[in-house]
């Protein structure tokens, strides 16, 4: 097979292993992104569980 044949095949190749590193990339950050954001949620869901019980027992119950 002449060489300039043979190199447009693997340059073909080689595009697509790009392309398949890319999108693998772009999964994985945003995995990370939603992944840092149900971090950020929880933290918030947390916050203002603590904030509750902390007014719950600095105020006094009706009798």
């Amino acid at each position: 097979m002449p060489w300039h044949l043979n190199w447009k095949r693997n340059a073909g190749r080689t595009k697509n292993r790009k392309l398949e590193r890319e999108d693998r990339l772009k999964r994985y950050l945003y995995g990370s992104m939603l992944e840092s954001g149900n971090q950020k949620q929880q933290k918030e869901i947390v916050q203002e569980l603590i904030s509750d019980i902390a007014h719950q027992t600095l105020t006094p119950t009706a009798k």
